[in-house]
C-alpha cells in the first residue's frame, strides 16, 4: 500500500472524532452566549439604577405634605319653640325638670355664656318633650343660720337687770337616806354564816350572825329563844342592833367593815 494511501485512510478515521468535536464546542459557545445575554454588566445595573436611586432621593428631599384633620361640627340638637326663664332658674336645674339631656340642651342655646348665671325672662331654645318625665329632685340642705348671741359684739348701753341674768338657785337636795338596816344586817349575815339563821356548827356561835351564849343573854336574847339559832331573823336582827349600840361594828371585827355596819344609825337603847 503506498503512503497516499495511507494517509487517506487515516483521515477517514479521525473525521468523526473531529465532527464531535465540533460540535461540542458548538454547544458550548451556545451556552456562553445565552449566559452573557442573561446577566447584565455592571455598566448596565449603574445606568438602569440611576433613575430609580435619583427618584427616591426626591422623595427623601421632599416631605409629603400631611392633610390636617378637618374640624367635624357637631350636630345641632333639634330645637321645638323656645320658653322664658323663671327666676331662679339655672340651665342644669331646667333640664333636669323637663328630663333632657343636659349636655344637648347647652349646644341647643350657644347664646348662653354662663349656664349657672341666665337671666330672668331669657329665652331659651326648648328641646323634645320626654314622655313619661319623672324628673329627679334634688333635695337642699338649709343653711344653718348663724348663732346671733355668738356674732353679736354690740355692747348695751345698760346693765342687766341682775332679776334676769341672774342664775337660778338649783332646788336644794334631799339629804341621803339612810341604808336599809335590813339590807345591811342581810351582808354581816352573808359574810358570816352564808345568811343561815337557823346554823348551829357547835363552835361556840350560832344563828346568821354568830352570836355566843353569853352575848344572846346579856342582851336579851333568851327571851326570845333559849339559843340563837333557834330565834327567828327578825328577832336575831333585834338582838344585833342592842349589841350594835353597846358595842359598835366592832362586834363583828371583819364582817361589819366588808358590810359598812358603821354607816348605819344606832337606835335607842331599849330599856
Amino acid at each position: 500500500m503506498s503512503s497516499t494511501d495511507v494517509s487517506h485512510t487515516r483521515v477517514r478515521k479521525l473525521m468523526p472524532l473531529s465532527l464531535l468535536v465540533i460540535f461540542v464546542m458548538g454547544i458550548v459557545l451556545s451556552l456562553l452566549n445565552s449566559s452573557s445575554a442573561s446577566v447584565p454588566s455592571p455598566l448596565a445595573l449603574v445606568s438602569d439604577s440611576t433613575p430609580v436611586a435619583t427618584q427616591a432621593a426626591a422623595q427623601i428631599a421632599t416631605p409629603a405634605t400631611v392633610q390636617a384633620p378637618q374640624a367635624q361640627t357637631a350636630p345641632v340638637a333639634t330645637t321645638y319653640g323656645d320658653m322664658p326663664v323663671a327666676a331662679g332658674d339655672t340651665l342644669s336645674g331646667i333640664a333636669r325638670q323637663n328630663c333632657w339631656n343636659y349636655k344637648q340642651f347647652r349646644e341647643a342655646n350657644p347664646q348662653v355664656t354662663d349656664p349657672d348665671k341666665i337671666k330672668t325672662g331669657q329665652k331659651l331654645h326648648k328641646l323634645a318633650p320626654v314622655s313619661p318625665c319623672k324628673p329627679v329632685v334634688v333635695k337642699q340642705v338649709a343653711k344653718k343660720q348663724p348663732d346671733k348671741k355668738a356674732t353679736d359684739t354690740t355692747v348695751p348701753s345698760k346693765p342687766a337687770d341682775k332679776k334676769t341674768t341672774a342664775t337660778p338657785h338649783s332646788p336644794p337636795q334631799a339629804p341621803a337616806t339612810a341604808p336599809d338596816r335590813e339590807v345591811v344586817w342581810d351582808k354581816v349575815a352573808q359574810c358570816e354564816s352564808g345568811n343561815r339563821w337557823n346554823i348551829n356548827t357547835g363552835n361556840g356561835f350560832s344563828g346568821g350572825l354568830q352570836f355566843t351564849p353569853s352575848t344572846w343573854k346579856e342582851y336579851g336574847g333568851t327571851q326570845h329563844a333559849p339559843a340563837a339559832y333557834k330565834a327567828s331573823k327578825a328577832e336575831q336582827i333585834a338582838i344585833a342592833e342592842q349589841v350594835y349600840i353597846g358595842q359598835g361594828a366592832g362586834a363583828w371585827p371583819v364582817c361589819g367593815k366588808k358590810a359598812h355596819l358603821a354607816s348605819l344609825p344606832k337606835l335607842n337603847k331599849k330599856a
